[in-house]
């Protein structure tokens, strides 16, 4: 197993900023990820927020949602709504809601699309065709997915490459990153940046780090 594999990501860390304390089971919403607290969390405390897992959520009145709907968080009106503009996605609908109903159960997939999930310890084969070595914990650009290598993968070898959880990955040392914050693999310098253009989506920060720091832990591919 590659070093820098952190663990499965279902529950983050996360102090609370909010000026309000927040109660067991209210959602939380940190940058591109919604979660919902396992615990009280006074302001100013940190405690754990679950990132994974069916939720009953209070949802948009007079709203029908259908089982497998993509669902949001609207932060203004604390409702699970299905409309995207504004408002941060949760998950889907893991079963349907009737309008009249007051809540619908989420499986929460934070920041992520149907097109780009993939559930917890999750890993690929893949063969190195980079024409050099990888060594484990190394980062591997498979198309759109961005991994770990498992182990040392020689050229034209096959090996394991983990694409979800949390790693802790090297970032530009010039550049703060806060919890939520979605990052990206730049390949020409080998790091994480917040820049989207040229570089692949490597996942979502789920603690920050300073401008100085070498690394920063990140869920992979959310």
């Amino acid at each position: 197993m590659a070093q820098n594999y952190r663990q499965a990501g279902a529950v983050m860390p996360w102090t609370n900023g909010t000026g309000a304390a927040v109660a067991a089971g209210d959602v939380v919403a940190v940058g591109a990820l919604v979660g919902v607290a396992l615990g009280d969390i006074a302001n100013g405390a940190t405690g754990q927020v679950a990132l994974d897992g069916v939720w009953e959520l209070p949802k948009a009145a007079a709203l029908e949602i259908d089982q497998g709907d993509l669902v949001y968080w609207d932060a203004d009106d604390e409702a699970i709504t299905k409309t995207s503009a504004g408002n941060t996605l949760a998950g889907a609908a893991f079963i349907g809601a009737a309008a009249a109903a007051a809540t619908v159960r989420v499986k929460l997939m934070p920041a992520v699309t149907v097109e780009t999930y993939v559930p917890e310890d999750s890993y690929v084969t893949w063969t190195n065709g980079t024409g050099s070595d990888v060594d484990e914990g190394d980062v591997v650009v498979i198309g759109a997915l961005v991994g770990v290598a498992d182990a040392d993968i020689a050229s034209t070898a096959e090996g394991t490459v983990t694409i979800a959880g949390i790693a802790t990955l090297p970032k530009n040392t010039e550049l703060a990153i806060d919890q939520g914050d979605v990052v990206y693999w730049d390949a020409g310098d080998g790091e994480l940046n917040k820049t989207a253009e040229g570089n692949t989506r490597a996942g979502i920060a789920v603690a920050g780090a300073l401008a100085a720091a070498a690394t920063v832990e990140i869920k992979l591919n959310a």
